[in-house]
């Protein structure tokens, strides 16, 4: 049995960000499906935004958001369980 972890503030605020962000976009296919190629394509370009969000100074936690969400993606796609 794993030990259970105890979030961070910080950390808790940010997971519940990214949920939100996962469920504005429930209507699409999901990631399941796609290859690891492309999600590594889609989160260079939310890395991209992210850039330009902090030179603009405008909307960089749903940017990051967007960073981590592809990056979860990933993550799960391939289903390692140690980091």
């Amino acid at each position: 049995m794993k030990e259970e972890i105890k979030l961070r503030p910080e950390v808790q605020w940010f997971v519940e960000m990214m949920e939100l962000v996962l469920r504005e976009n429930d209507y699409k296919d999901g990631w399941a499906g796609r290859s690891l190629d492309n999600l590594l394509w889609r989160l260079c370009g939310k890395y991209e935004e992210l850039e330009s969000a902090i030179r603009r100074d405008f909307e960089i936690t749903r940017k990051a958001v967007h960073v981590a969400n592809f990056a979860m993606m990933i993550a799960d796609r391939c289903g390692e369980e140690e980091v």
